[in-house]
Order: C-alpha cells, then structure tokens, then sequence
C-alpha cells in the first residue's frame, strides 16, 4: 500500500472544489427528472400531468440526486422505498394506504415505518408530495449505507507490508498494557457484515441475541453468496469485513461480550432503515457500546432518532468517519452530535491517506494496516476508518468495566481525553484528526 506524508498541496482543495461543484451542476441537472409531481390534498393523492422520467433501469443507484429540501445524495438510495416518522397514534398503515404504498417494516420505539412498492425494485417514490401528509413529520429516502472499505475498494491481504508489526496497533493504543481489565460485563455491538462466530477468537464471546435485521432472524453469521451484487467487479467484496472488526474489539477487550448485528451484505452495501433498526435492536439488548464501521454522506433522521434514542439509553456510539481524504461531504452517522467519528492513522501517528478528515472528526486511531480475524478461522490485514472505530469501541468496554457507574457522556468525554497529539506528525491537518490518537492507559490506568 503506498503512503504519503501529512502535507498536501495548497491547491487540493480547490480542486476538490472544484470538482464537488461539477457534481452539483450535473446532479442538478438530473433532479428534475427524478422528483416527479404528486399533490396532496385533503388526505387524497392528486396525480397532476405527468412529466416524462428516465426508464427506472436508467437511474443509477448510486447516481447523485437531490431531495427536495435541497440536500444532495451523492450514495444512491432504494428507490422504491422512503422512511417516515408518523405523529402520535398516527397509523402507518393508514398512512401508507393514502399514498397507495405497504408498509415494509415499522419500529415502534421510535414511530419509524418503511414504506414503498413491493414487486416494483425500480419504481423511485417521491417525497415531496408525502411530507405535506398530516400525520407525517419526517419523510426521507431510504439511503445507501456502506463500509467505507466498499468505497475506496480497499480489500484484505494476508501479508503485512514490510516492516510494520501485526501488533503495532494495540501497542500504540496501549491496549497490550491495559491488563487490569479486559471489557467484561460490557456488551458491545457490532453492527456491519456479520461475525464468524465460530473463529477461535471469538467463539465463546457471543451473546445469544446475535441478530440480523436483513432477514429477521437470529442468524448474524457472515455470509458470502459468490456473486457480484454491486457490480465493482469484487466478488463478495466486503465478506470478511464484520469479522475484523470483531476481531480488533475482541483483542482490545477480550473479556467483553460481542453482540453481532448484521445489516451490511457481503458487499458491504445497507440502508439507512437496517442501520436504524439495528442501533435500536442493540440498545434494547444490553449494548453499553455500538461499532458502526459504516458511513454514508446523506445525513439520515432516521439514524439521527435512533442514536438519540440509544443515548437516553446510556449507550454510547462508535462510528468511521469514511475513506474518501476529505472534510465534505461529511459522513453519517460519525457527523451525528453525540456519536464517536473516528479517523484513521498509520504506525508513525500520520494520518491514514485515505482518512477524512475535519472539524466534526472527535478521535483517531490506528487504521493503516491493521492485523485481525477473518472468516474459517484464519487472519487478515486491512487498512480503513472501519478499523480505527473499534480501538475506540474496545477502550470504552475497558474504561466502562473499570468505572461502571460513569454516565456515558462522561465516559465519552474520558476517552476523548485519553489521547497522545499528533498534530507535529501533521501540521496541514491540525484540528481536523479529533483530539488526538487514542491512547487507553490514559482512560484506564493499571498502575
């Protein structure tokens, strides 16, 4: 893997610039034809003239397009699907029989409900018309949700670069030296592409209400079907992907239970609903701390709810701050107020090249090349924010079973203060690589 230095050049920006607001022009361009007319009145759906669309088969899935309040969703969503909040003892049923739609899946907890056409993949639902519904207060785009890694086509290797230790990473975080505490009593979800829950480092650790929000069972193992569903042409591209991030919290806190919840598939590819439906899951089943190796640019109030909702809960959460070198667009839900964004760094404590980077990003740690358990029992390096997240995941199951009573804004605001600066190892990114590379001795000192 090739690295650079912390500096880049003056001009980068302006080129990314740049090149951000070409996307803009030519998104702008497509929304028109996207967003089709339906009108709202009086509770009965008036169909106006229709415009011409492009065939469904011709909008891109992950094709830019904005909604109509303006924001811009560079990742793609179901376009047969939208996400509404229904008010108090509103029915979504009822609601969704107004609009001539089913009602896919609902939660409860927080009146969230799935809406959309069954039996038509490709027919987009418009949001406008339904966000004038009166027993509606939020309605958005079911959006794409992907391992950051599923971006930027970062895969797994079996080999180390030269030079670099497989253990660099929990030596620097100073989990090796944490040995007065191991994270037990501490649930921590892990909310990707599924565990290997037979690996030799992690069977034994898994608790029984291991979940999968894409099939609605309880089987949270990773899977991989051996076909190219997002057509990158990687095969099964992100299978192996939840069992590393497993893998990195089972070493830092190996006393700490694992709480898998799948709703990434093998191509690292999920929604915003199943990440919605699985911070909850995690919330109501005794997660203390939830890992989301996950990322999107759109800015999901589905997701937002329900990380309010785990917070009341005392749940704290962990997420990747995304791959793609850059500080906009920011990346969900690391850019929610009150969830962990976490950057990557390399052994010498410059940042990753991939990372983003910014003022929203809370903390960094290891991230470039990164030793861990992959599926049938066997070890794997890989490099991405995915794999910074869980150092943080893992300290915070640490420092929780060493004061169990903290609050969980105050064990927040402990592990953001456990860190070592490395704003010298990169003085063009100072301020935008959190508070500084994790460092979980100074959260739980053994000594």
């Amino acid at each position: 893997m090739t690295r650079r230095s912390g500096l880049r050049m003056g001009s980068r920006r302006t080129w990314r610039a740049i090149t951000c607001l070409v996307a803009l022009v030519m998104a702008a361009g497509f929304f028109a034809s996207v967003l089709s007319a339906r009108a709202f009145d009086g509770g009965v759906p008036v169909v106006p003239t229709p415009t011409p669309e492009p065939a469904a088969d011709q909008i891109p899935r992950d094709t830019a397009i904005f909604t109509p309040d303006g924001k811009i969703i560079p990742d793609g969503f179901r376009s047969n699907q939208m996400i509404i909040r229904v008010k108090k003892d509103a029915d979504p049923a009822v609601v969704a029989a107004r609009w001539g739609v089913q009602v896919l899946g609902w939660i409860p907890e927080l009146r969230l409900a799935l809406l959309g056409l069954v039996d038509v993949p490709d027919t987009t639902i418009m949001l406008d018309p339904v966000s004038k519904d009166p027993d509606i207060d939020i309605v958005e785009v079911n959006a794409i949700t992907k391992a950051p890694e599923a971006r930027s086509a970062i895969n797994f290797s079996t080999q180390l670069p030269s030079g670099i230790s497989p253990d660099y990473g929990y030596s620097l975080t100073g989990a090796a030296q944490t040995t007065c505490v191991d994270g037990t009593g501490v649930t921590v979800a892990i909310v990707d592409t599924g565990i290997d829950t037979t690996h030799p480092d992690l069977a034994g650790r898994i608790s029984p209400d291991a979940y999968n929000v894409l099939t609605h069972t309880n089987d949270a193992s990773e899977t991989a079907n051996g076909v190219d569903d997002n057509g990158d042409g990687i095969v099964d591209g992100m299978y192996g992907h939840g069992t590393h991030v497993a893998g990195i919290v089972a070493r830092v806190a190996p006393g700490a239970t694992l709480l898998p919840i799948k709703a990434l598939d093998d191509e690292g590819v999920g929604d915003a609903y199943a990440v919605t439906e699985a911070i909850v899951y995690a919330a109501d089943h005794g997660a203390k701390v939830i890992n989301l190796s996950l990322s999107s640019s759109s800015d999901s109030k589905a997701i937002e709810t329900a990380v309010n909702y785990a917070a009341e809960k005392g749940v704290i959460i962990v997420a990747a701050t995304g791959n793609d070198d850059t500080s906009n667009p920011k990346q969900y839900p690391a850019a929610i107020p009150g969830v962990i964004g976490v950057a990557a760094t390399g052994p010498d404590d410059v940042k990753s090249p991939f990372s983003n980077y910014g003022s929203d990003i809370s903390i960094s740690a290891p991230g470039t090349d990164i030793e861990s358990t992959m599926p049938g029992g066997a070890y794997g390096v890989s490099s991405g924010t995915s794999m910074a997240a869980p150092f943080v995941a893992g300290g915070l199951a640490l420092l929780l079973q060493a004061q169990p009573s903290l609050s969980a804004e105050a064990a927040r605001a402990t592990i953001l203060q456990a860190v070592v600066s490395i704003d010298s190892e990169n003085p063009d990114y100072s301020g935008e690589l959190g508070s500084g590379r994790l460092e979980i001795p100074g959260a739980v000192p053994c000594q």
